[in-house]
Order: structure tokens, then sequence, then C-alpha cells
């Protein structure tokens, strides 16, 4: 049977970067790396705890900042516990927490939800700023009292994109002012902004905004990935659950030099087969049998996250996937990304006639004597290359897998490498909740001992009398001291 826990013990070694580059393809070469992977991430070797530990620090801020916490840490001060390591005391009192944090935590949501941010696109390539500086100067040109005075002698008028006297411009420098503040904008800014405004109704921006702001507040971390609709072909941003996150430690707040990137998703064996029309019949109904025991795992994994499952999830039977339909049964899938170090052979040569030659050969070619007696020589290319899985977990089948159609090389100050498609950000500090649970924790402490002292309290005539209530008291000019209360 699949199982979540089976990477947490034992070695798995990540498949060398120097192997031919067709077979990096294959998905021997992919699962090898996702168990890895997975392994690492499932060992506590990776930023965030695996989610099922006992214990989590996400679960713990979300649980915080809606005033859900366990009673359990003040019970600890206050109380003893029994052979059955149940709580025993005669504290007659409310256990309840003080709900301070879900307040201040609505006030901070309220502010960030009202910001929204609109596209601003300028585009910075060589060919679109000299089409801008020559419009700058034709408007420039144009504007010029001796042009003016010519143009009204040969009463002639230019065609102009966007005239200067219905904007309202007059000098060089509102001309200067007006192209610098982005007044124009050429037809591939507009399409870059409709482009990128469409992928926000996509995918509901608004709403992953608002978790990503949240999730800083919280946790003081959060992330997302750009997917493509392979239907649409829209690009989309895609939010990650950063309980489920698995990412390597870096020294950068954006994780810019991390080298591989993935998350843990739970679907359910309708999407895979949307996602997944090669997976057979009988690959979709082996998933249904292996996953549908895996109800304690999923529990662990909803408490552990801070997550509330689904019905499908919490179905009676055997496990949490028992008595559930097939195509809402939940099934781990391992998405992750990954850069790998390519080495492509090239021969080379400079012919007789004096032309360069130059030619890609097999990962496993050799020079032959033909080839050494023209003089050719190997060169040894070595290309950074982005590769892909979504690993149904503990299982051989992929939804899918292979090199990343996207090589989208950007310098990041580390050499030019591919960019992954996940992105993720960390605020350096602790969380605005992270700061606040001592204090919490304090309050509550001093909240169930008040609670104890006002219920055994005599009966009258005694009283008791909060100490600041008496602080600052003046009467007859003298201010009052305990003692003369």
């Amino acid at each position: 049977m699949a199982s979540l826990t089976q990477y947490q013990k034992g070695d798995y070694n990540y498949p060398s970067d120097h192997t031919n580059p067709d077979l990096k393809e294959e998905k021997t070469f992919i699962r090898q790396y996702a168990e890895a992977f997975y392994a690492d991430f499932a060992q506590n070797r990776c930023l965030i705890p695996y989610f099922l530990n006992k214990s989590s620090f996400i679960a713990e801020a979300r649980a915080y900042s809606t005033g859900t916490q366990s009673e359990d840490k003040i019970k600890d001060h206050l109380c003893k516990k029994n052979s059955n390591g149940q709580y025993v005391t005669k504290m007659n009192i409310s256990w309840r927490n003080v709900d301070i944090m879900s307040n201040v935590f609505d006030t901070i949501r309220a502010i960030n939800q009202g910001v929204s941010f609109d596209t601003s696109v300028s585009c910075i390539d060589p060919e679109t700023v000299q089409v801008k500086m020559a419009e700058q100067e034709f408007m420039k040109f144009f504007i010029d009292k001796s042009t003016q005075e010519f143009l009204a002698q040969v009463q002639f008028q230019p065609k102009m994109p966007i005239h200067p006297d219905e904007i309202g411009i007059k000098t060089k420098r509102d001309a200067e002012l007006f192209f610098q503040a982005g007044g124009m904008m050429l037809l591939e800014e507009i399409a870059a902004v409709a482009c990128t405004d469409k992928a926000k109704l996509v995918s509901q921006f608004q709403v992953i905004q608002d978790k990503w702001n949240d999730d800083l507040i919280q946790i003081g971390f959060t992330g997302a990935k750009n997917e493509i609709n392979k239907v649409s072909g829209d690009a989309y941003p895609r939010y990650v659950e950063p309980a489920l996150a698995a990412i390597p430690w870096s020294k950068f707040r954006d994780f810019r030099d991390i080298t591989r990137a993935g998350e843990l998703r739970f679907m359910t064996i309708g999407e895979i087969a949307k996602e997944a029309p090669h997976l057979s019949e009988a690959d979709l109904e082996r998933l249904s049998t292996e996953f549908a025991d895996i109800g304690t795992e999923y529990e662990m994994w909803a408490h552990a996250g801070g997550i509330v499952p689904t019905p499908a999830m919490s179905s009676a039977g055997r496990g949490a996937g028992a008595g559930t339909p097939r195509e809402f049964l939940k099934v781990p899938v391992f998405d992750f990304q990954f850069l790998s170090v390519n080495t492509y052979k090239h021969i080379e040569n400079t012919r007789s006639s004096g032309k360069f030659f130059t030619k890609e050969v097999g990962y496993g070619h050799d020079l032959s004597k033909d080839e050494k007696k023209k003089g050719d020589s190997m060169y040894h290319e070595q290309r950074v290359c982005k590769y892909f899985g979504k690993w149904i977990v503990g299982t051989d089948m992929f939804i899918d897998c292979g090199k990343s159609k996207n090589q989208n090389y950007i310098d990041k100050g580390l050499g030019m490498v591919p960019s992954l498609d996940y992105f993720f950000v960390q605020t350096g500090n602790k969380s605005v909740v992270a700061r606040c649970i001592e204090h919490i924790d304090m309050i509550n402490l001093l909240d169930k001992k008040m609670q104890n002292a006002l219920i055994s309290l005599p009966p009258a005539p005694r009283m008791m009398i909060k100490k600041q209530v008496l602080e600052n008291v003046v009467l007859n000019g003298k201010v009052q001291t305990q003692d003369d209360f």
C-alpha cells in the first residue's frame, strides 16, 4: 500500500548530473530524483518541517491568529497530570483562551485587503526604447516655434499618434515629462498589460493576494507557482500551501539561489484523470485501492498543516478514502522542479577553406581516427536545464514529467540559469503573530489565575480590589497608599 511515511527513514541518493541528457528525460531518472527530494522533505532536511511531524510552527501560528490555540500550554503551568496523562485540578474556572490576537489579525487583514496592485508595464528592450525616443524627439521638434511657423506657412499638419495640443504639451520639458511618466504605450506594452490582467482574472488574484498577506502576517513566509493551462494556453499564478512546501535552505529572502523546489498536493483521482489521460482505467483503479487506507495520515496532515480536510477525506470506513467515490478520493502528488547540469559534446575544426566547422554529437561519442586525422577536436559544453515532475507519491506513476519547455535563462548574479516556476519569499524576521505568542500566553495565564482568585474569594464582607484601581488616587491632597485604604 502507498504511504506518506515510508520516506521518513532510509537513504535515497540523487542521480548524477553526469548522465546522458537524453536519459534525464526518462521516468527512471526523474523518479530517482523525486524519491531523493521527497526523502529530504520527509526527513526534515528542508526549510519547512515535514507536515506529518507532531509539532508544526505553521499550525501553531495559524491557531493563535484565529484564537483557536490549544489550552494545554496554560494547563501545563497550573495543573498536574495523572497516570493516564489527564489533567487534574481543583480549579473550577473556564479554560477558554482570551480572544486577543484574532482581533489584531482581522484589523491588519482589513488594511491589506484594501490594497490593490494595478499592472504597469514598460518595455526596456532596445527597439522599444528607440521608438519612444524617436517619438519624443519628433514631438519636441513639432512644438518648436520655428517648426510651427513653417507649418503655418505651408498649411500642413503631420499625422501624429498623440497631438501635443490635445494633451496640453507646450514646451520641450513637457514632452520629456510626458514620455518619462509613461504617457505613451506601444502595442506590445498594451498587450503585456492585457495578458497580465487576464492572468489575474483567471487565477482569482485577489484571493491569492489575501492568502499571501495572511501567510506573511502569520508565519512570515509564502509562495506561488506559475502555471500554464494546457487547454487555453493561459498563464496564471497558483498559491502554494507553505505547510506542504519542499524548499531547500537559502541565504536569500527571495530564494534566488535554490536549484529545486516542490510541494505536496492532494489531488482527487478525477483531477488526475483530467491531467493525465495516458493513465489507464487499471492505473486509476490501482490508485483508488492503494490510497483507500490512508485516513490516519490525512488526519495528521490536516492537524499539522492547520488545514481543514475536505468531506472526501473524512468518510467513515477503513480510512479517509473508504466509502468515498473514486473520483473524489484524495491522492498525494509531489509536484516539483529541479535544475541539472547537462554536458553536450561538439566536434569543431577550421577547414582548409578557412571556414569554421562545428557539429553537436551524442553524449557517448568519441573522436574517430578519421576525425582525428582531420584535426577535429572535442568541445564539452555545459548547460543548466530545468526539469519537472508530478509524481504520485510511493508509486511508479507520473501525471507528467520531463524537460521543461520553458528554459527561461536569467542572470541572478550567479550566472545564467533557468528560472524555476516556483517563487518564495520570507520576511527575515519573526512574523507578527510569532512575536505575540508569548504575550498572549502570559495574558491567558494571568486570566486563569485571576479567575481562580475571584472564585476562591471568601464570602462578604471580604472583597478583592485590583491594585491598578488604587494607584494614583489622591485624597485631601495626598496620594493614598494601600495601607491608607
